[in-house]
């Protein structure tokens, strides 16, 4: 009898090893996403203290100027 267990076992093992892959590949998405928002604020911070203007920040970007004002907005 459990050798008969043994390949359902082993699907669910392979199932659950799986979901946690998919789960940990998600969550490094996601991080990464937030990095690379948190660097482009952070740049965004930068070219508007050196005294860029909005619409200057855009054209280096290709960000949006309503994008740029939303960042800016949130650090003030």
């Amino acid at each position: 009898m459990a050798d008969a267990n043994g390949p359902l076992r082993e699907g669910l093992l392979t199932t659950a090893e799986q979901l946690r892959k998919m789960g940990f590949e998600e969550g490094e998405e996601r991080g990464l996403r937030r990095g690379e928002e948190a660097g482009r604020r952070e740049l965004v911070i930068s070219m508007f203290k050196r005294g860029m203007t909005t619409p200057d920040i855009a054209r280096a970007t290709s960000l949006s100027v309503e994008k740029i004002e939303t960042m800016l907005n949130e650090t003030t």
